[in-house]
């Protein structure tokens, strides 16, 4: 995933874009060490950002967001 993907999926997680139906599922323990690099979407990796970056009050952990772009870079291939 590169820079200009990555800003695309932030500025949808960001959004009012229902991603209820997306299925983020093949990225669940990207961080770990064995997690190989997968094809997915940028809706996909919206949603991760979500789940693993919205505090509950709407803010974003920016740290957070960084190391899933650091992730990101080197693990998810998108494909649309």
């Amino acid at each position: 995933m590169n820079k200009a993907e990555f800003k695309k999926a932030f500025a949808v997680a960001k959004s009012d874009v229902n991603l209820s139906e997306v299925d983020n599922t093949l990225l669940y323990g990207c961080g770990l060490p064995g997690f190989e690099p997968v094809y997915c979407t940028t809706r996909q990796v919206a949603k991760l950002l979500r789940w693993q970056a919205q505090n509950l009050n709407g803010s974003w952990d920016m740290g957070e967001v960084n190391n899933i772009a650091k992730i990101a870079q080197r693990k998810f291939l998108i494909i649309e």
